[in-house]
């Protein structure tokens, strides 16, 4: 869980990302995981991480920086 008080530290802080939507790269980056692992979380069922796919770069998602953010302090309340 050092990841996500990482991250959340970060996000505190105000390094939000300002745009709405972050590819995989960029979204796994702030959160401080590998974005394979990312991609892994947000396609199980359930998970609170929202995503849409990219119509100009084929199978790429962008992920929504609330919900990542929702689920990283939800990290924290475990």
């Amino acid at each position: 869980m050092a990841t996500a008080k990482k991250a959340r530290a970060a996000s505190s802080a105000g390094d939000v990302p300002p745009r709405k939507w972050l590819p995989v790269e960029d979204a796994a980056a702030w959160c401080g995981m590998a974005p394979d692992t990312l991609a892994l979380y947000a396609r199980t069922p359930g998970t609170p991480i929202r995503r849409k796919r990219q119509h100009t770069r084929g199978s790429k998602h962008l992920y929504n920086v609330a919900s990542l953010d929702a689920w990283i302090e939800s990290w924290e309340d475990a």
